[in-house]
């Protein structure tokens, strides 16, 4: 599974001779183990208990990490840092030991923040390049990649990497080589990769962004999106929106006080986390009129109804990882009414109202299966009677 399948940052640490990197800011340039530069981006309000996906955005050729590729402005959604990595020309190959380069930084950020055991790898022309070829060569670390424009396609692909949630675009308009020799210019280069990609089995989604050339598009910016929310979720956009109602909905319950229902929902979720199916959900999603700037497909490819390319071992990698999901935020979910229950009972116990004995009864009844809590209402209500 792609989740959770880092073999042993402390065995590749020891691999490398890496060193934990310094403190961080918003935005750092820092050095990495190699003594190649990088930069940072962390959450201004970043929490070190929580658990954070490491994002990485590759610059395009002769470019560096500043920026990381446009996807500095990622860390705002709260649960991602991000680094944009310096690389030496040739990185597209993952020359001049590249690759190493971003292993050694993972195993070193480790070591400073609290990361999920894979990244997600984002690139647009030489970065391109170089982020689906480093899925392709270490898929035991990769979450998700999302590949755009790129002017060279790997000839070969890994089997353990099929399971790996990938997207790839291109202009059709780039029309370009990125080198005389070439064989091929981008556009018909990322279609003969597609098919490569669906002869082979892998978890993908192409598309083609019409009167588009060799840049950046807000389709592609969507699809990066798209791969990031399934890669970590496990979920497509409909069954992931719902299941994310369902948490606010609950987070409401908590806050009004009606940790019956909240509770009640908190079970109905922890089933949901236990059958957990593949990433689509029990239907598809409702047509949808065409987005012109959803861009155009590759004939002959079959899709699922949300346009993935996907086979049975990614249909259960994505139900493993939407298993885990979901187990969190149960886990965070039952933590919340555990607090909040607390601190009911011991305001019940501080303003000591007329009925507090029958708050703390009816307290009781609701948390009898939650062993912390009811043991609190017990004490409470035994201090009461003295």
């Amino acid at each position: 599974m792609p989740q959770f399948r880092l073999a042993s940052l402390s065995a590749l640490a020891l691999l490398l001779g890496l060193l934990a990197a310094a403190a961080s800011a918003a935005e750092e340039k820092r050095t990495c183990p190699m003594g190649r530069d990088y930069y940072l981006y962390t959450p201004d309000d970043l929490d070190p208990a929580r658990t954070y996906w490491l994002v990485v955005g590759v610059h395009g050729k002769g470019g560096n990490g500043k920026g990381a590729c446009g996807m500095a402005g990622w860390v705002k959604k709260g649960n991602v840092i991000v680094v944009g990595p310096s690389f030496p020309d040739g990185y597209q190959m993952l020359k001049h030991d590249t690759d190493r380069q971003l292993v050694g930084l993972f195993v070193a950020l480790h070591k400073e923040f609290r990361l999920y055991p894979n990244l997600f790898i984002y690139g647009f022309s030489g970065g391109s390049q170089y982020a689906h070829r480093f899925t392709l060569k270490y898929p035991e670390i990769v979450i998700g990649c999302a590949a755009h424009s790129g002017g060279t396609w790997s000839d070969e692909l890994e089997p353990r990497a099929a399971d790996v949630p990938m997207v790839i675009s291109c202009g059709e308009k780039d029309l370009a080589k990125s080198m005389p020799d070439y064989p091929m210019h981008r556009y018909e280069w990322c279609q003969s990769f597609a098919r490569k990609l669906d002869e082979a089995g892998f978890y993908f989604k192409v598309r083609f962004w019409p009167d588009v050339g060799h840049a950046a598009s807000p389709g592609s910016a969507r699809l990066t999106e798209e791969c990031f929310n399934l890669a970590t979720t496990g979920m497509h956009e409909d069954a992931r929106l719902a299941f994310e109602k369902d948490v606010d909905n609950t987070k409401s319950l908590i806050a009004a006080g009606d940790y019956a229902k909240a509770l009640e929902a908190v079970a109905r979720l922890s089933e949901q986390a236990r059958s957990a199916p593949a990433a689509a959900s029990s239907k598809p999603p409702d047509p949808k009129p065409a987005d012109p700037k959803a861009g155009s497909l590759l004939a002959g490819l079959k899709e699922n109804p949300y346009g993935w390319h996907e086979g049975q071992a990614a249909k259960a990698a994505m139900a493993y990882i939407s298993r885990g999901y979901i187990g969190q935020q149960v886990a965070a979910l039952t933590q919340q009414i555990e607090k909040a229950a607390l601190e009911k009972v011991a305001a019940i116990e501080g303003d000591r109202p007329a009925d507090a004995a029958a708050q703390l009864e009816g307290l009781a009844k609701t948390f009898a299966s939650e062993p912390r809590v009811a043991a609190a209402i017990a004490q409470a209500i035994s201090r009461l009677k003295k």
